[in-house]
C-alpha cells in the first residue's frame, strides 16, 4: 500500500501502487516497476506468516472485553509512519506487534490488559571482536527489556551498511549484557569464525519484556575483525 502526503501538491509519497513501487532517497522520491521474484521464502520469513496467521485466529477468538483492552491503549504507541506522520495503532494491530516481539522473546502471548510499557532504544556501548571471542556491552540497560542481538559474516572491509546481512543470533537479557558479554558461541552457531581483517556488522533490537513491545528499529554498529 502507498502512503501519499498531500500538500498544494502531492508532497511524499512511498510503498506501492499497481504495479510500482515508490521510494525516497537522497534523489527524492523514486519510482521503479515491481518485478515478479521466484526467491523461495526463507525460513525465518515463513514462521512469521505463520504466526501471523496464528495470532489472526487468536485475535478473532477474544472477546470484546479483551479486544477493547488493547483498543484502549492504542493512544500510548504512538509511532511515526514512512512519510514522517505520527500515527497510532489500531487494537488489533498493538495485539500483533506485542504478541509478534513476545513469540520472538519466547513468551506467552498476552490476550488480555497488556502492561504499559514502552522501551527506550539501546545501541551498543562497546564492541569487540577476533577470531576466538565477539564481546559486546549494550549502553543503558533496563531489567524490564529484552534485547535480540543480530549479526553479520564477514564482509569487506568496504562495506559501510550492513543491515541487509544481518542475522538473528538470540535472545539476551539486560543484566548479561550490561558487563559485556561474549556471544561468539551464538556467532559461530549461525556463521563461520571472524576473519581478521574483515568487517563485522552487529545489531541490537529492544523489547519491553512484560508486553513485548518494540519499536521495530535495529541499531547496528561494525567493527574490523583484530
Amino acid at each position: 500500500m502507498a502512503l501519499v502526503k498531500l500538500g498544494a501538491f502531492i508532497t511524499d509519497v512511498s510503498g506501492k501502487i499497481g504495479g510500482q513501487v515508490f521510494n525516497t532517497s537522497r534523489y527524492g522520491v523514486t519510482i521503479k516497476n515491481i518485478g515478479s521474484s521466484s526467491n523461495v521464502p526463507t525460513a525465518s520469513q515463513q514462521k512469521i506468516r505463520i504466526d501471523t496467521g496464528n495470532l489472526s485466529q487468536l485475535w478473532r477468538g477474544l472477546t470484546d472485553v479483551q479486544r477493547n483492552s488493547f483498543d484502549r491503549e492504542t493512544g500510548k504507541y504512538p509511532y511515526i509512519n514512512r512519510v514522517g506522520e505520527t500515527k497510532f495503532y489500531a487494537g488489533y494491530q498493538l495485539f500483533y506487534k506485542m504478541n509478534q516481539g513476545r513469540i520472538a522473546l519466547g513468551l506467552s502471548i498476552v490476550n488480555e490488559n497488556p502492561v504499559f510499557g514502552i522501551n527506550a532504544e539501546r545501541r551498543l556501548d562497546s564492541l569487540d571482536i577476533d577470531s576466538r571471542s565477539m564481546v559486546v556491552k549494550v549502553l543503558n540497560n533496563d531489567n524490564n527489556n529484552s534485547y535480540v542481538l543480530y549479526a553479520s559474516n564477514s564482509l569487506s572491509p568496504g562495506i559501510n551498511n550492513g543491515k541487509k546481512y544481518v542475522r538473528s543470533l538470540g535472545v539476551f537479557s539486560g543484566l548479561a549484557l550490561e558487563n559485556g558479554l561474549d556471544i561468539i558461541n551464538n556467532y559461530n552457531s549461525v556463521f563461520n569464525s571472524p576473519v581478521a581483517g574483515q568487517r563485522v556488522f552487529v545489531g541490537v533490537k529492544t523489547f519491553f519484556s512484560q508486553n513485548g513491545y518494540s519499536t521495530g528499529n535495529i541499531n547496528i554498529s561494525s567493527s574490523i575483525v583484530s
